[in-house]
C-alpha cells in the first residue's frame, strides 16, 4: 500500500484496520526502527487480482507480509493481531526466492520483538521458485541479531504450493 519506508510509531488504541484489499504489498514496503501497539490489521492479498494488475510489470515482489514486507534496524510489536490470507506464487523465475509471513516477508540487520501477538492468517508460498514460509516471519536473514517472542499465538495455516498445485501444510 505505502511504497517507503516507515520509521515511526503506530498505536492503534484498540482500533481495526480491515476491508483494505492491497495489490501485492502489505501496509507497508520496508520498516525500520518502527513500533506497532494496541493494533487489529485484517487484510488479504488477492493473487488473481494482483496477476491481472500487475501482468505488464518487470518487477513483480517475491516477499510479502501483512504488516510489511521487509524489516529493518529495531522494531516492536506489542499486542498486534493479524487476520487474512494471502499468497505468493507469483511466477517467479526459478533463482528467485519467495518469502510470505503474516506480519513480515523478510527480516534484515537487527533485531525485531514481538509481545502479546496473535496471527490467524492462512498463507502460501510456492511456485517454481525456492520458497519460505513462516507464521509471523517468512525469513531470517543472517544478519539479524535477534527475533523475540512473548506470549504470542499463532493459530492461521501455513502451506507451500508446488507446481502441480499440490500443497503441504505446516
Amino acid at each position: 500500500m505505502f511504497d517507503f519506508t516507515f520509521k515511526g510509531s503506530i498505536d492503534g488504541d484498540g482500533h481495526t484496520l480491515s476491508s483494505v484489499y492491497p495489490l501485492g504489498d502489505g501496509l507497508f514496503d520496508s520498516i525500520d526502527g518502527a513500533t506497532f501497539k494496541d493494533l487489529t490489521v485484517n487484510l488479504s492479498i488477492d493473487y488473481e487480482r494482483y496477476q491481472n494488475a500487475k501482468k505488464d510489470l518487470k518487477d513483480v515482489p517475491t516477499t510479502l507480509g501483512l504488516i510489511c514486507d521487509y524489516a529493518y534496524g529495531s522494531n516492536k510489536f506489542d499486542e498486534v493481531s493479524v487476520s487474512g490470507q494471502m499468497e505468493n506464487r507469483f511466477d517467479q523465475k526459478s533463482g528467485d526466492t519467495v518469502c510470505v509471513g503474516s506480519f513480515i516477508g523478510e527480516i534484515h540487520n537487527g533485531s525485531t520483538e514481538f509481545s502479546s501477538c496473535t496471527s490467524s492468517v492462512t498463507l502460501s508460498a510456492g511456485g517454481e521458485a525456492k520458497h519460505y514460509a513462516g507464521g509471523f516471519v517468512g525469513y531470517v536473514g543472517s544478519d539479524v541479531s535477534s527475533v523475540k517472542f512473548s506470549s504470542c499465538d499463532f493459530t492461521g495455516k501455513v502451506s507451500t504450493i508446488s507446481e502441480g498445485n499440490s500443497s503441504k501444510s505446516q
